[in-house]
C-alpha cells in the first residue's frame, strides 16, 4: 500500500477509519509477496513460511491447493488495488478487513474456513511421517507420527519425561509395522527460520538458547541408559510462543551404554 512514513500513516488512517464505521476487528499481515509466489510452486522449500489465511493462521506447506490459491489470489487482488513500484521485492501490507472482499467469489464465515482448513490436516501426513489430531471443536490436540521401530526405547524414555524444554510424548503403539507417537504439538518456529526473520540474535537470545537446549540436553543425560540425541541443529530447536526453546526431532536419537557405544549405530 505504501513505503515509509506514509504507510504509518495510512495505516493509522484505516484503522481510524474502520472503527469509526463501526468495525470491531482489523487483521494487518505484513508478507512478502515473491516468496508466497514461490512457496506456490514448491511449498516443501518452505516449510516455516506462516501466513494469515482467514481468521486463522497455518503454514504454507499445510495448506490444500485450495486455500494456497486463496492467499495467493489475496496477493494478486491487492497488487490491482495498491500498485507497488519494484512490487517483487517489496512487502506487501495486506489489510484483512479489505481482503475478505477482494477475491469474492464465495462467501465463506472466518469459522466456516478454519473447520474446512483443519478438517484438510486430519489424516495428513508429511513426508509420510506426520500428521494431526483434532479434537471435537476440531482444534489440533497434537501431533502422529510414524518412526522407525528401532526408536521405541528411546521415546519409551522420553514419555517418562516432562520438561518445557522437551516435547511431550503421549501415546506410543504400534501400527502396521511401524512405531505411532502422539507428540505434543508445540506452537512456534524453528530457530533457523527466526535468526533468517530477526537477523544476528542478541546476547540474551544466544544465552537463553544455549540454556534452554543445555538444560533439554542435561535431562537426556540423565536418564539411565542417557539418551543421545545426535542431530541438535537450529531445525530441531524450536521458538515457544513464550520465548523459550524446545529441543525437537528423535528420530536419529539412540541409547548409549558404555561398554557397547550406541545401541544402534547406524542412522
Amino acid at each position: 500500500m505504501a513505503r515509509g512514513e506514509e504507510a504509518v500513516d495510512k495505516i493509522c488512517d484505516d484503522i481510524l477509519t474502520l472503527f469509526d464505521q463501526g468495525g470491531t476487528l482489523l487483521n494487518i499481515n505484513i508478507i512478502n509477496a515473491q516468496q508466497i509466489l514461490a512457496a506456490n510452486e514448491n511449498p516443501d522449500l518452505f516449510p516455516d513460511l506462516v501466513v494469515r489465511v482467514t481468521g486463522f493462521t497455518a503454514y504454507f506447506c499445510l495448506l490444500t491447493p485450495e486455500f494456497r490459491k486463496l492467499v495467493v489470489d489475496r496477493i494478486f487482488g491487492c497488487i490491482k488495488l495498491f500498485p507497488l513500484s519494484n512490487r517483487k521485492k517489496s512487502a506487501i501490507i495486506i489489510v484483512g478487513f479489505f481482503l475478505s472482499h477482494i477475491v469474492g467469489k464465495r462467501v465463506c464465515t472466518t469459522m466456516s474456513l478454519k473447520d474446512e482448513f483443519l478438517k484438510s490436516l486430519v489424516g495428513q501426513q508429511k513426508d509420510g511421517k506426520i500428521r494431526f489430531a483434532l479434537d471435537d471443536h476440531g482444534d489440533i490436540t497434537h501431533l502422529i507420527k510414524r518412526v522407525d521401530p528401532r526408536c521405541r526405547e528411546v521415546y519409551e524414555k522420553l514419555a517418562a519425561l516432562r520438561s518445557p524444554y522437551l516435547p511431550a510424548v503421549l501415546l506410543m503403539k504400534e501400527v502396521d509395522g511401524a512405531l505411532e507417537v502422539h507428540e505434543e504439538d508445540i506452537r512456534g518456529q524453528t530457530l533457523e527460520a527466526y535468526a533468517q526473520e530477526q537477523g544476528p540474535l542478541d546476547d540474551e537470545t544466544l544465552r537463553q538458547v544455549a540454556f534452554d537446549v543445555a538444560q533439554a540436553l542435561r535431562l537426556l543425560h540423565s536418564t539411565q541408559p542417557p539418551i543421545i540425541h545426535r542431530d541438535v541443529k537450529p531445525q530441531n530447536i524450536l521458538r515457544r510462543e513464550n520465548g523459550r526453546f524446545v529441543l525437537i526431532d528423535f528420530d536419529a536419537a539412540r541409547l548409549y551404554d558404555a561398554d557397547a557405544g550406541y545401541r544402534y549405530p547406524a542412522l
